[in-house]
């Protein structure tokens, strides 16, 4: 979806005035972290800040991607802000995720 020529992408004026493109990006990005982290999530190692710099770097790659090569996209810092604010939303909701998880289990066990 990120490398589709811009002729491709719907064009919708009242998308445009909700900023439709940001929301997109920052649940694309939060969704990723969360999808990945998720089949990891009982490891001894701790793979959610790995997992959420990965996601940034490619959201970033995939910015300077469509900036040189995409067919009617443009580099935009705004999307990679978003993809930040995506990242930092799936990291949170994973923490949160792992303590309600662990805490479920504690209980399941003195039970």
């Amino acid at each position: 979806m990120f490398l589709l020529p811009g002729d491709d992408l719907p064009k919708e004026g009242w998308l445009d005035a909700i900023y439709a493109d940001k929301l997109v990006h920052v649940m694309f990005f939060a969704v990723l972290v969360y999808l990945f982290y998720r089949p990891l999530r009982h490891k001894s190692k701790n793979w959610l800040p790995l997992i959420s710099l990965i996601a940034l770097v490619y959201g970033i790659a995939i910015e300077f991607i469509q900036g040189k090569w995409g067919i009617n996209r443009s580099f935009d810092s705004w999307d990679i802000v978003a993809d930040a604010i995506g990242c930092v939303t799936g990291y949170l909701y994973s923490l949160s995720q792992k303590s309600s998880s662990r805490k479920r289990r504690s209980r399941s066990i003195k039970k």
